[in-house]
Order: structure tokens, then sequence, then C-alpha cells
């Protein structure tokens, strides 16, 4: 009876050092490759990263432009509407020359106040159509 005892937890005992022989193999294996893994995954964010740096830094040029036009059109709608609309289409429709002047602003204060591309996308668009509309009548 003894001697089964000992050689049942010598089993037991053998069974658990060609475990631990195992894990001693696949454990740095299972590291390595998740290291690698982990590098070509940064690889490939990296990338994306600069992608999306791209693309933000485009879509920031064409929000400084529409910005700028915007401006240049609300000081010539602002002497419009100083003198009144004399010798221009809108002469006499103040109601209307208020209207544009406040979307104008609106989509000025639009395009500051945008934070995501495609928030700022919208925006340029929304400048782009007020702006024209104002164009006009100067």
């Amino acid at each position: 009876m003894l001697l089964v005892g000992v050689l049942i937890l010598g089993a037991i005992l053998w069974l658990i050092g060609v475990a631990l022989w195992v894990l001693a193999v696949a454990a740095p294996l299972a590291g390595l490759a998740a290291g690698v893994h982990f590098f070509l995954q940064a690889a490939t964010c990296r990338g994306a990263a600069e992608r999306n740096a791209a693309a933000d830094a485009e879509v920031e040029e064409l929000v400084r432009d529409a910005s700028f036009d915007l401006s240049e059109t609300l000081s010539r709608w602002e002497m419009l509407r100083l003198t009144k609309g004399i010798g221009t289409p809108l002469h006499g429709r103040d109601e209307e020359t208020s209207s544009l002047h406040r979307q104008l602003i609106a989509a000025q204060e639009a395009l500051q106040a945008a934070t995501t591309p495609a928030n700022r996308i919208e925006a340029v668009i929304h400048a782009d159509t007020v702006r024209e509309s104002a164009e006009r009548f100067l």
C-alpha cells in the first residue's frame, strides 16, 4: 500500500515537472509573440496617426481660408449696411440686409466653435454657402 502511494505521488510530481518544463518553454514564446504583436500594432497606429494629422492639417487650412474669406465679406457687408445699400441691389431692403448680416456672423461663430473635423467641414461648407449668397449682392 505504501509502495502504491509512493508510486502515485511520484507520478503526480513527474507530471508537475513535465508541466513546468512545458511552461518554461511556452512562457517566453508567448511573451515574444505578444511583443511582436504589440510592435506591429504600434507601427500601424503610428501610420494612421500620421495620416490623421495630415488630414487635420488640411481641414485646419480650409477653416483658416474660409474664416479669412468670411471676415473679408463681413467687413464689406458692414460697409454696405453703413451706407444703407445705396447704389446696390439692396437699396431699401434693410430687413434682408440685416438677415444676411446675421447669417454671416453666425457662420463665422460656427467656424470658430467647430471642434471635430466633421463639424469643421460642415462649418466651412455652410460659411462658403452664406458667403456666396452675400457676395451676390456686393
